[in-house]
């Protein structure tokens, strides 16, 4: 998996903080877990090639997650931090797995397709019976 870090300033200009990032990722409930390369000079894909122990763990369920419609990186997905204004850009080698990353992300961010305000249970106005 690569990532790209973005940061949002004032007048929504963009900023692209730094460059592609591979590292191993995880989702466990809702902390993403990233594992970096085990050396500098990265040369594997596979979970050996990572290290053991998360360096970073990030808590996103209050981000927001968007399928990417980018012919050019058909394999990217995008989490936002709405209330510190970040965006991190996924990229994880074929659309079928940015669809399968979207999936289970969106089930932990509140991204929530088809999300409705729960009913009122209780109501206050008076019914016709206790009007007459």
């Amino acid at each position: 998996m690569r990532t790209r870090t973005y940061v949002h300033l004032i007048h929504s200009l963009l900023l692209k903080v730094s460059s592609w990032q591979k590292f191993w990722a995880g989702l466990v409930g809702s902390s993403l877990h990233f594992f970096l390369p085990k050396h500098r000079t990265f040369g594997g894909r596979d979970r050996a090639a990572f290290k053991k122990a998360p360096d970073k763990q990030v808590n996103i369920s209050e981000y927001s997650v968007v399928l990417l419609d980018d012919p050019r990186q058909p394999d990217a997905f995008q989490l936002t931090d709405d209330a510190k204004g970040n965006s991190y850009k996924f990229r994880v080698g074929t659309k079928a797995a940015a669809l399968m990353w979207y999936t289970y992300v969106r089930e932990v961010t509140k991204t929530k397709l088809g999300y409705q305000v729960p009913q009122n249970l209780i109501t206050f106005e008076e019914s016709e019976e206790q009007q007459s």
